[in-house]
């Protein structure tokens, strides 16, 4: 019994100091539940307010706060963002749908590494792709990435694995002889 009641000490104890520290955050909620305009610290330095600078005009003459014109930037850094994963992942996909369309023959020889390197290409883009749209978590752009990155797996093994012996009908490198 007196170790629950050291223990709901020791936890409104905590509460409370978590609660002060809330409190003195600029703009906190002590709800939890979000401040959508965050206030102002009050007691800012003189200094430092007369040290800010100007608000910014917008193009139609009115002005805009500091936080207005970070979130305008953050909304422009999040759409070039968002089109660059989407502009790697259109190139990936045309590269790994052109290679279908490869226009010598690659059963052996020099045209075999060139195809090989294509089929490279591919793997390294959906690769890259991938990583780029996973990292702007757009959901849809990484798994198309990833489709190509499994079709140029396709496509390598489909040309490598004849000609290490794990097919029925062996290929191979070299046209020579």
């Amino acid at each position: 019994m007196a170790e629950e009641s050291r223990i709901r000490s020791l936890t409104n104890g905590l509460g409370l100091e978590i609660e002060r520290l809330i409190r003195q955050l600029p703009g906190a909620d002590p709800m939890l539940r979000g401040n959508p305009t965050p206030t102002p610290p009050a007691a800012a330095p003189a200094a430092a307010t007369s040290a800010a600078p100007p608000p910014r005009r917008a193009s139609s003459g009115t002005t805009m706060n500091a936080a207005t014109a970070a979130a305008k930037a953050a909304d422009a850094t999040r759409r070039i963002e968002l089109a660059g994963a989407w502009l790697r992942t259109a190139a990936a996909a045309g590269l790994g749908t052109a290679v279908l369309y490869w226009p010598y023959a690659h059963e052996c020889g020099w045209l075999l590494h060139a195809y090989l390197g294509v089929v490279a290409a591919v793997l390294v883009a959906g690769g890259w792709a991938s990583v780029i749209a996973w990292r702007v978590r757009v959901a849809a752009a990484h798994v198309l990435a990833l489709v190509v990155f499994f079709w140029g797996v396709v496509l390598a093994a489909e040309q490598i694995l004849p000609r290490i012996g794990y097919a029925a009908l062996p290929a191979i490198w070299s046209c020579g002889g």
